[in-house]
């Protein structure tokens, strides 16, 4: 299996987040100094990568941002709630990113389908994983931060373990 270091492109990630609001939503999206977290009642969209490199990106944001995005991609006006729609938009996103990222993994990398939690009383553990870092970013409908991490075969440890 090939080797990768992905440190070298965790820098192209504010340019890709930078693209995908503008394309996907006319708007522009710019890194902050934060401290990370979300405001009150978190939502958080995963993608995992599996094959010849491992890993995930968390999109995590709080409800009212998510809604007010929601709204932005012009899916029937604002929600009112978490529903069906909200997720499915959260979750677009996040792979968009998540897959605008592949294209500097190795060859043989594969992405999963996004998986959407809400709240923030849940534990994810990777494996053998490792924090990458995470990055917070600031748009005209709110804050975000995107959480990236990898994962080593054969190894012991857990990535993630988030519980508020």
């Amino acid at each position: 299996m090939e080797q990768v270091s992905i440190q070298e492109h965790i820098p192209q990630i504010p340019g890709i987040v930078r693209m995908v609001f503008e394309t996907m939503l006319g708007i522009p999206a710019e890194p902050t100094a934060s401290d990370g977290k979300t405001r009150d009642a978190p939502v958080t969209a995963a993608i995992f990568f599996a094959g010849a490199w491992s890993g995930a990106v968390l999109m995590e944001t709080s409800l009212e941002d998510a809604l007010s995005i929601t709204e932005a991609l012009g899916e029937g006006g604002r929600p009112s709630a978490l529903d069906d729609t909200v997720r499915d938009v959260l979750g677009e996103l996040a792979n968009t990113i998540a897959g605008n990222f592949k294209a500097f993994l190795p060859r043989g990398t594969g992405i999963s389908m996004p998986t959407v939690v809400q709240g923030s009383d849940y534990v994810i553990w990777f494996r053998g994983g490792t924090s990458l870092g995470s990055m917070t970013f600031d748009s005209p409908l709110g804050a975000f931060c995107l959480h990236l991490f990898e994962t080593k075969s054969h190894s012991n440890g857990a990535g993630r373990s988030r519980t508020h």
